[in-house]
């Protein structure tokens, strides 16, 4: 026979007011005897005990552990205050007798129906308006009302086209339609009369928009105002239209010049004049598919072992729509307050006789004999030899000037990119060079 618990949890017995029984001792007899039986500590149905201490909080326990006591008949259970009483089967606290473990409640009828049916594969539990049935086949189909056949038709539904990919939904005749999104990012979308149909994915980096002249209501298009290319050539090439281009912003800085240098001692050397600088907003509808872009070099600073000018800065264009003269040299034995100046914003050139112009005119910081020129968008001007060395000009957005120098066989500093003129050296140190030129292509 099977060992059942006495309880579904291990049991806690306390006296009348709460308080646990701690070191009674819990004994059991046969049924309706005195005849004292072994209970078991696991369902197995050992160890076994003949009593059953109650520690501290009134729980079973043996052996240090709480333990749930099985029993394998009906029984009497009887609790002594302590293991001598328990011994001599006297002064028992209470006794409960014909305690049967196998009683179990009855089922519901509803209940009792289920249990009673065979779980047969294929089968589903279904009432018949008095109890619940099992069924299978036809009859369950019948009973759940969806024909008795094994391919059920439900009755005003047609399903049509229904291949990989694609997504059923009822159109405006009310009737299903298999709308195909294989294509990677298609969408799906109401056109307003009750057709649905698919839109497909646009160009990279658009977005969905709304226009009441598509069909759809719905288009792809460029964010507006966004950056869509950018790109800053440090040396010559050829840029590339992208797709999609709407307007075009273009900056030019042409190469600054290189200083002067004197062989001897001399306070009248001038740095180079700063690169210029020149940009220009073009429709992109104005611009060929490619534009060749020149990046002019920095002019050399006169070497040291020589009295010599510096050389000019190199041009630089993009197309023939915007170029910028390069800078101004240096020169040599100049008068204490010369200055090396840029091209004037008034020379005709290709840049003035554009039919696009510029935005701002020409700009550069001129070369000195004294501290270089300042600018805010071209490159500074190259400092001089003036007072022992004299300070290179410095610009906000461009490379600054070098500055000059008149220590025996120290050169002058160089320009920084993009666009610095060189510094001038009045003492044999050489010219320091002027600083390579740049064009940035920002594309919206």
């Amino acid at each position: 026979m099977a060992w059942l618990p006495i309880n579904s949890v291990p049991l806690q017995f306390v006296d009348e007011n709460g308080n646990p029984y701690s070191g009674a001792v819990l004994k059991f007899y046969a049924a309706g005897t005195s005849t004292n039986i072994s209970v078991a500590t696991a369902q197995a149905g050992t160890p076994t005990v003949t009593s059953v201490a109650l520690n501290s909080d009134g729980y079973p326990e043996v052996s240090g552990n709480t333990v749930m006591i099985y029993v394998d008949q009906d029984y009497k259970a009887a609790l002594y205050p302590t293991q001598t009483a328990a011994d001599s089967n006297t002064g028992a606290l209470w006794t409960v007798d014909n305690i049967d473990p196998f009683a179990v409640l009855t089922l519901p009828t509803n209940l009792t129906d289920i249990n009673a049916l065979t779980p047969s594969d294929g089968t589903i539990i279904v009432g018949d308006g008095t109890e619940w049935v099992a069924e299978s086949g036809n009859t369950a189909r019948t009973s759940l009302g969806v024909g008795s056949g094994d391919s059920p038709t439900f009755a005003n539904v047609t399903l049509t086209g229904l291949t990989t990919g694609h997504v059923v939904l009822a159109n405006s005749a009310g009737a299903l339609t298999a709308l195909d999104v294989t294509t990677k990012g298609s969408l799906i979308v109401g056109d307003g009369a009750g057709a649905p149909t698919t839109l497909a994915v646009g160009t990279n980096d658009y977005v969905l928009t709304a226009d009441s002249a598509q069909s759809s209501g719905m288009k792809w298009a460029a964010i507006p105002d966004q950056v869509r290319d950018y790109q800053a050539f440090t040396s010559s090439g050829t840029w590339t239209k992208p797709t999609g281009a709407e307007f075009v912003f273009v900056e030019v800085w042409s190469g600054g010049g290189g200083g002067a240098n004197n062989t001897a001692s001399s306070a009248n050397e001038s740095g180079g004049s700063g690169g210029e600088y020149l940009c220009r907003w073009f429709p992109a509808s104005a611009l060929a598919a490619t534009e060749t872009v020149t990046v002019g070099a920095g002019g050399a600073g006169a070497a040291n072992g020589a009295t010599a000018n510096g050389s000019t800065g190199g041009a630089s264009s993009f197309g023939s729509l915007l170029a910028a003269v390069g800078g101004n040299p240096g020169q040599t034995g100049a008068g204490s307050s010369y200055i090396t100046v840029p091209r004037s914003a008034t020379t005709t050139s290709s840049i003035s006789s554009s039919a696009y112009g510029v935005l701002i005119l020409p700009q550069a910081g001129p070369g000195s004999t004294g501290a270089g020129g300042k600018t805010i968008y071209g490159g500074g001007g190259g400092g001089g030899s003036d007072s022992g060395g004299s300070t290179g000009g410095t610009s906000a957005y461009g490379g600054n000037g070098g500055g000059g120098n008149n220590t025996l066989n120290t050169a002058a500093s160089n320009g920084t990119s993009p666009a610095g003129g060189g510094g001038g050296s009045g003492n044999n140190g050489g010219g320091g060079n002027g600083a390579r030129g740049e064009v940035r292509v920002w594309t919206f």
